[in-house]
Parts: structure tokens; C-alpha cells; sequence
């Protein structure tokens, strides 16, 4: 009993006092880190939405990196389409090929029906001519606008060995004779238009506005000279792409005077002139 009162208090005491040594010479190691609890809110979600329908889908890349949910990327977009709607232009038809424009050159050769009748002044006589022959024309000219041609134009025509009527009402005009010696020739020359309403078509029609003269001489060698007028129409087909070849018909009229009769006995005589004609034609144009 003493041994147990005497010893264990020291014994007690002892320890005691070694362990508030070995307290203060090692510290009590820091307590570990603590870690956010589980039930600590996350950061709200960002919702995903997906691209529109008619979006190009998003190019691969890499995998998103963060918390679920905290990734999103802007699918690109497009680059917007202008759309500008226009008529197609009317195709061009080359110059100078297959096109009425720039120089022009038409030769018309071809067989015609010539009339011409004379009246003479203060009398009731009259005489006419009639014949068939052939008939030619030269046309020259520029292009200022597209198928429209203005120039100039020499007309000829003839009938060979003319039939003649001659009626007299007058005992004064006994006895004078026509002079025609067996042919009757029509002249014309003047400035002309010939017009093609497509410049790249055929078709064409024109006129010719000039001097005239008719071939009727009497015994005084006096020409008829006057005015005259031609009319024609026509197609020309392409044979190359300058030139081209063609039908015309052709009308041609002129008023002319001239003196008849002996120099002491002279009278005032109007000739009155038509032919009409189907020509052949070649023009470069």
C-alpha cells in the first residue's frame, strides 16, 4: 500500500511532465487542407442550344475543356449571299460580218418593158413608143446609220427596135417623124436611199430622185430632158460576209420637154416616161 502511495504519484508525475516536454519540443502537425464540401453550389450551367437548321454544321475541333456544361462556341456562320438578278443582254451581231453597215456597192443588171408617150403643146396629136430591152444599174454609197444607205445612183434602160403609134389631129404636124432610129434609151442619175429595216436581213427598198433624159430625138437632134423618179424593192442573200446576191423589181418614171419640128416651125413636146424592170443584183455591203 505504501509502495503504491509513494510510487504512482511520482510515477504519474514523472509522465506528466514528460509529455508537456515532448509537447513543446514537437509541435502538433497542421491539420490537412480541408476540400469544398460536396454540397457547395457549382457555377449555373450554360443551356446548349444547337445551330439553326439551314447552318452549316460546326468544323471539328478540339474537346472541350472545364466543367460539363461550361463550354459553348458560336457555330460560324455564313457569309451572307447577294443575289443580284439581271436579263440576259441580247446577243451581238459582229460588225462588218453578215451586217448592212460601212461602204456600199450594188450592180443590177436585168430586162425591163419601157414606154414613153409625147404630147405636144396646143395640139390633140400624140405618139408613143413601146419596147422591151435591158435595164442596169450603179449604186454607190455609205451607211450612216445601220441598213440605212445614202449615196447616189446612175439608172439605165432601153428598148431595142420600139413599136410606134402616132396619132395626128392636126394638118400642121403632117409629115414629122420621131427620130427614135430604131431604139429608145432612158437615163437617170441622182441621189439615192436604199434601206434594209434588219441590218443583217435581205430585204431592202429604196428610191432614186435625179435628172432624166429620153433618147426620142427629132430632126433638130434635141433631147428630151427632164426630172425623174425610181422606185425598188428587193432581197439579197448573203454569199460571203461582205457580199451578197438578190432580186429587185424596179419602177421607173420621168417627165421631160424637148422642141420638135423644123427650126422656122418648131413645137413644145412633153414626154411622159415608165419602165418597169426585174433585175439580178450583187452589192458588197
Amino acid at each position: 500500500m505504501s509502495f503504491h502511495r509513494h510510487f504512482l504519484p511520482s510515477f504519474f508525475g514523472v509522465s506528466t511532465f514528460t509529455c508537456a516536454v515532448l509537447a513543446q519540443t514537437n509541435p502538433p502537425p497542421p491539420p490537412p487542407p480541408t476540400t469544398p464540401a460536396a454540397s457547395q453550389t457549382a457555377p449555373p450551367a450554360v443551356p446548349q442550344t444547337s445551330p439553326p437548321a439551314d447552318a452549316p454544321a460546326a468544323p471539328p475541333g478540339p474537346p472541350p475543356s472545364g466543367p460539363p456544361g461550361a463550354y459553348y462556341e458560336e457555330p460560324p456562320q455564313a457569309p451572307p449571299a447577294i443575289y443580284v438578278a439581271q436579263p440576259p443582254l441580247p446577243p451581238l451581231q459582229p460588225r462588218n460580218r453578215y451586217y448592212h453597215d460601212g461602204f456600199y456597192l450594188r450592180l443590177s443588171a436585168g430586162f425591163g418593158y419601157l414606154h414613153v408617150s409625147t404630147s405636144v403643146k396646143d395640139n390633140d396629136s400624140t405618139s408613143s413608143l413601146s419596147g422591151s430591152g435591158g435595164a442596169f444599174d450603179v449604186l454607190v454609197g455609205g451607211t450612216p446609220a445601220p441598213g440605212l444607205v445614202i449615196g447616189g445612183g446612175l439608172l439605165l434602160q432601153e428598148a431595142f427596135d420600139p413599136g410606134t403609134t402616132v396619132r395626128v389631129r392636126s394638118g400642121s404636124l403632117n409629115g414629122l417623124a420621131s427620130g427614135s432610129n430604131g431604139g429608145v434609151n432612158f437615163a437617170m442619175i441622182g441621189p439615192m436611199i436604199d434601206a434594209f429595216p434588219v441590218p443583217t436581213g435581205g430585204f431592202h427598198f429604196g428610191g432614186l430622185l435625179g435628172l432624166a433624159e429620153v433618147g426620142l430625138r427629132d430632126n433638130q437632134d434635141n433631147v428630151s430632158g427632164g426630172l425623174g423618179l425610181s422606185l425598188w424593192a428587193g432581197y439579197m442573200w448573203w454569199v460571203s460576209s461582205q457580199w451578197s446576191l438578190g432580186l429587185e423589181a424596179r419602177y421607173s418614171a420621168a417627165w421631160t420637154s424637148r422642141k420638135i419640128g423644123a427650126t422656122s416651125n418648131q413645137f413644145d413636146a412633153t414626154d411622159t416616161s415608165q419602165g418597169v424592170a426585174i433585175m439580178f443584183s450583187a452589192a458588197y455591203h
